[in-house]
This record gives C-alpha cells, sequence and structure tokens, in this order.
C-alpha cells in the first residue's frame, strides 16, 4: 500500500490549538510519536509564520473596520 501524505503544518497548527503554551521541542516529540517525521526548527518556522499573520490581521483590525478583503490584504503581504 502507498503511504499517506501528512499535512505537517496543519498537525502542528492543530497541536498548537489544543496546547498553546508548548515549545517546539515538545511539538516535535510529541509529532514524531504520532509517527510523523519533524524537525525542530521546521516546528519553529510554523509557530512563526503564525504568529506573523496574527499581528498582520491585528494592525488592520486596530487600524480600520474588520472585512475579509483587509484580512486577505494583510495575510497576503506576508506570504
Amino acid at each position: 500500500m502507498a503511504k499517506q501524505k501528512v499535512n505537517k503544518t496543519k498537525a502542528v497548527r492543530e497541536y498548537l490549538k489544543a496546547h498553546s503554551r508548548a515549545k517546539s521541542s515538545e511539538i516535535a516529540e510529541a509529532m514524531t510519536k504520532q509517527g510523523i517525521k519533524i524537525t525542530v526548527g521546521h516546528v519553529a518556522n510554523i509557530k512563526s509564520k503564525s504568529k506573523k499573520r496574527r499581528r498582520a490581521v491585528k494592525a488592520v483590525v486596530e487600524k480600520r473596520g474588520v472585512g475579509i478583503p483587509e484580512i486577505k490584504a494583510a495575510t497576503s503581504q506576508i506570504t
């Protein structure tokens, strides 16, 4: 049987929802126990990118009203 592909980023984000204060090393260890090969550095990159997006959205919300176009514009500037 073919191996099923796993979305590592999605797995890390889901883990962070349940364990918001988890360190990168803890997350990498937990993912390895689940059978997902991921490095501590990759986890750190995923965490930092999500923080940047949250900050960008927060800045747009504070600056003016919240709307889908504004949020999309804020997140597209980061990627």
